[in-house]
């Protein structure tokens, strides 16, 4: 099916399901008035889905952000294709993981690798396979809490991953400048979460970079 008619279906279930229009009705009128016209249409997915595979957490709203910016900035003579959006997302998916209220780490979309400074390899959460899922930071941080709990001292990292980074490698040496790091210092009962960037490790710990 070309994309044209995937968007078409669309509207035609969007007039289905929420004004109650009968489908095929809404499918034949849709698909007759637009056979004559071309449009290049973008979804909220298309950032989602470059975002995750750059290595950019973002949530939904960042993405509509990002999508009316571009909107905006229009060139129409040069017009939206792949590079516009990734330069969109590089220049504006500054997504800070630490100020995000916890109620809203399940709306993240990314993979996240969670790792130990000691360990040869990392923890996956997510796949690139399905960059629309959501769970993934939720998920990792909860390793990375259960990891500094199990040893106090020992600093754990996570980060947000790119599509094309190896996975047979150990994560520190692919140069990841973790988002966050998670630790327990000993004779603390909780855990304590710093941003990746400004964690230059405590005297009970190991820096690791």
């Amino acid at each position: 099916m070309a994309q044209s008619q995937v968007f078409v279906r669309e509207m035609a279930c969007a007039l289905h399901n929420q004004l109650g229009t009968p489908l095929d009705g809404a499918l034949a009128v849709l698909s007759d008035y637009w056979r004559d016209k071309v449009a290049d249409v973008w979804s909220l997915n298309d950032f989602i889905v470059l975002a995750v595979e750059k290595g950019h957490p973002i949530t939904r709203e960042l993405a509509l952000r990002i999508a009316r910016r571009v909107q905006d900035d229009l060139d129409p003579e040069l017009g939206i294709t792949w590079l516009t959006l990734q330069a969109a997302i590089e220049e504006n998916c500054k997504l800070v993981l630490l100020d995000l209220p916890a109620e809203q780490r399940a709306l993240v979309y990314g993979v996240f690798a969670v790792w130990r400074a000691k360990d040869q390899s990392g923890y996956v959460f997510g796949s690139f396979d399905d960059p629309e899922q959501l769970g993934n930071l939720t998920k990792a941080l909860e390793q990375a809490e259960a990891f500094a709990l199990q040893e106090p001292g020992e600093p754990v990292f996570l980060a947000c991953v790119e599509m094309h980074a190896p996975t047979n490698v150990p994560p520190e040496s692919l140069g990841l400048e973790p988002s966050l790091v998670v630790y327990k210092e000993s004779g603390q009962d909780r855990v304590t979460i710093e941003a990746g960037r400004f964690f230059t490790g405590r005297e009970s710990l190991q820096a690791v970079y």
